[in-house]
């Protein structure tokens, strides 16, 4: 489903990203979803505060994904914000 969002929201039909966006935090409590995933969806959708917000909970989980961090084309967006730089510090690429 994470990924549907993301392809939707990549190829700007936001409406229908939104919807399953929603359909996942609102499942978390029940089950779990990957950050990381959420976090793609949101930068699929040009959101970079929620990229962010996503991206530190999934390094707060220690969410093994994020070793694609560099070769993730969803996250060219964001790639050269200061935030993203930081975060590629801390999960251990030489930037």
């Amino acid at each position: 489903m994470a990924a549907l969002a993301a392809a939707f929201a990549a190829a700007g039909s936001n409406e229908q990203a939104k919807e399953l966006l929603s359909q996942l935090e609102r499942s978390r409590p029940q089950q779990y979803v990957l950050p990381y995933n959420i976090a793609k969806i949101y930068a699929a959708a040009r959101n970079k505060s929620k990229a962010f917000d996503w991206l530190d909970k999934a390094y707060d989980e220690g969410n093994p994904d994020l070793i694609e961090l560099n070769s993730e084309p969803i996250f060219d967006g964001i790639r050269r914000d200061a935030r993203f730089l930081d975060l590629e510090r801390r999960v251990g690429w030489n930037v």
